[in-house]
């Protein structure tokens, strides 16, 4: 009896296929803004990434958090990854990789 192989694709939170074949035109578009370079990219993930995100996001009661206080800052950052969960790690080590 033959077995069934169950083929696991590997996780890609960035949807490479949408950018990819429209990246010079954006590289030339991040060039030409002015008055600095930048971009706007609508919809930079998809939809059921982004709300994993959103759903799994460390509250800022959270263990983990660095508290930057200062009178031109307050914010909050996490520098341990392995303080990141599930998707929001994979995604910051996919943009982080060089496959990108």
């Amino acid at each position: 009896m033959a077995q069934l192989k169950l083929v696991t694709r590997p996780f890609h939170a960035f949807p490479y296929r949408k950018w990819n074949p429209v990246l010079r035109t954006l590289c030339d578009e991040y060039r030409a803004n002015s008055p600095s370079p930048h971009i706007y990219l609508a919809d930079f993930l998809e939809d059921d990434t982004a709300r994993m995100i959103a759903r799994d996001f460390p509250s800022p009661a959270a263990p983990g958090w660095t508290y930057y206080k200062h009178q031109n800052e307050n914010k909050l950052g996490m520098t341990q990854r392995s303080m990141f969960p599930g998707v929001l790690g994979k995604v910051v080590d996919e943009l982080n990789s060089p496959n990108l």
